[in-house]
């Protein structure tokens, strides 16, 4: 036995209202989707910056407050002279550089660094085209 059902044959503004609402109910289905996933992505990137200053705060920052009196170790002052630098470094700036960072507590090694690029120690000692002058180039 044959069941009956009638053709009925949808109107074409049925049809464009169905597909409308059907890309409507898309749309916000999207729409949530992406305003979900930019949250996490703006969560994840909040837990790794705070992740970041926790280590800082709770690492690196009690590790310069403990080695400061220990030149070996320390972020503050220039420690001991390394095999490049007594290759590199002429002996006779050695005693200035120390003493300064003595005076200044500006570390030894920083001056060394500064004075060996602007001036190859003193081989080179002109006034750039800045205007900047003497062995670490300051501009007056």
């Amino acid at each position: 036995m044959e069941e009956f059902s009638p053709q009925v044959e949808p109107s074409p503004g049925l049809a464009r209202m169905l597909a409308q609402r059907a890309v409507k109910n898309l749309a916000k289905k999207t729409v949530k989707s992406a305003a979900t996933s930019t949250m996490s992505i703006k969560l994840f990137i909040a837990m790794v910056i705070f992740v970041i200053l926790m280590l800082v705060a709770l690492v690196i920052l009690p590790m310069m407050v403990l080695n400061m009196g220990d030149s070996r170790y320390s972020f503050i002052t220039g420690g001991q002279i390394s095999i490049f630098g007594e290759a590199e470094i002429p002996a006779e700036f050695l005693p200035i550089y120390q003493e300064a960072e003595a005076k200044y507590g500006v570390p030894w090694n920083l001056l060394a660094a500064i004075h060996r690029v602007e001036t190859s120690f003193s081989q080179d000692v002109a006034v750039s085209s800045a205007g900047a002058i003497g062995h670490t180039q300051v501009r007056p």
